[in-house]
């Protein structure tokens, strides 16, 4: 058998490993990009004082959030249109010092999220 021979034949299977390991990488990134969208989900029901698995939060694991939510945004270029629409809402809160204290801390975040991302150039 030539060298050649055994070359090609020794490319085979690394190409169809090649192949086979395109969809499971695209597979992975979809999983991951849908857990952490059910989280961010999660995340913005909290900050909004209304979370998805309990009855109520406070002030301060409202804050806390939306800065969790700011370092999400700031890491995933994807989410920072969503995170920006939401921390635009709660800033224009108003009234009594707990909405005060979420105003405050949004716009804080709102400063700390980039404008342009990736994601069609939107917001």
């Amino acid at each position: 058998m030539q060298w050649w021979q055994t070359a090609v034949i020794a490319l085979i299977p690394t190409t169809g490993a090649v192949v086979a390991i395109i969809p499971a990488t695209r597979d992975l990134r979809l999983r991951r990009q849908t857990d952490i969208t059910d989280r961010f989900v999660k995340l913005i029901a909290t900050a909004h004082g209304r979370p998805i698995d309990r009855d109520a939060v406070g002030v301060a694991e409202q804050v806390a959030v939306i800065y969790l939510l700011a370092s999400l945004a700031r890491r995933n270029r994807w989410l920072r249109p969503g995170t920006r629409a939401m921390l635009v809402g709660l800033s224009a809160w108003s009234g009594s010092s707990e909405h005060t204290a979420v105003a405050e801390a949004a716009k804080q975040a709102l400063r700390d999220v980039p404008v342009r991302g990736r994601f069609l150039g939107i917001l």
